[in-house]
């Protein structure tokens, strides 16, 4: 099962690797006015395909992302509740499923959510730089928090049943079941307070500074020109580990909420 879904995932990311290049061979336009000799001619996408693309690149992203990243969810996890280290080899993939599931829609949400509302409320953005640079950047980072955190709102179930499956070893019936032995349907909302905080300050944040680290990174060190992917990668790393650093408090009272709550009568 493991092996087919990360089949997939490859496959789907080699899918828009290729896209990528087949639209920088595309043909070129000259004669179109205002564009020098040469220079590639990019129509302007359909909103409805922006966000159509924005929201599946985002969930694909997400859920390779937490897919790779999965063995150290769970020992994260377990340092926060005070358990130890798994045995097994296998142990440090339970839950993959759901925390993939979650990361991919939490960024897609997220990412849907942040393009829409900062074009809508672009006038805002306007009115805010007339008053200075600060409210503007104020206002942004207030409305990257906003996608944020209704991304992890509605992502919160299968956030719980993922760290409940790896708090107690369990799968994913299990976990469904029992979660609905202890409360029903709010029961999977477990947290979802510290949740939304935690993941509204660190997405804002990333949203919000990975462009001027991007800036940094290419005054610093213009090689990074030539490899938009590295670019990326660096300060994608360079962001979200800043993030999650400041966050880690309400992530490990959101895991502690969701373990202590399952070992009450």
């Amino acid at each position: 099962m493991l092996v087919a879904v990360v089949g997939v995932l490859f496959a789907a990311l080699l899918c828009l690797l290729l896209r990528n290049q087949i639209r920088k061979r595309r043909r070129r336009k000259p004669s179109v006015e205002g564009l020098d000799d040469g220079e590639e001619f990019k129509p302007p996408l359909p909103e409805n395909i922006q966000r159509s693309f924005t929201f599946w690149a985002g969930g694909l992203a997400g859920v390779l992302s937490a897919a790779v990243t999965h063995q150290l969810d769970v020992a994260k996890t377990l340092r926060h509740v005070g358990k130890p280290m798994p045995d097994k080899f296998g142990d440090y993939f339970v839950g993959i499923f759901m925390g993939s599931f979650a990361q991919g829609f939490r960024f897609g949400v997220t990412l849907l959510l942040n393009m829409t509302l900062q074009k809508r409320l672009d006038k805002w953005q306007k009115a805010a730089q007339s008053r200075g640079g600060c409210c503007s950047k104020v206002v942004s980072f207030g409305v990257s928090m906003l996608a944020a955190g209704t991304g992890e709102f509605l992502a919160n179930p299968p956030v719980v049943i993922k760290n409940y499956q790896i708090a107690n070893n369990v799968g994913i019936a299990t976990a469904c079941e029992e979660l609905w032995e202890m409360g029903g349907p709010p029961r999977f909302f477990s947290g979802v307070g510290m949740g939304v905080l935690r993941k509204s300050l660190a997405n804002g944040v990333v949203l919000q500074t990975i462009g001027p680290t991007k800036s940094f990174l290419l005054s610093a060190m213009p090689s990074f020109r030539s490899n938009q992917v590295s670019l990326s990668f660096v300060a994608g790393s360079l962001t979200g580990s800043f993030a999650e650093v400041m966050t880690n408090p309400p992530d490990q009272a959101l895991h502690l909420l969701v373990f202590f709550a399952s070992a009450l009568p």
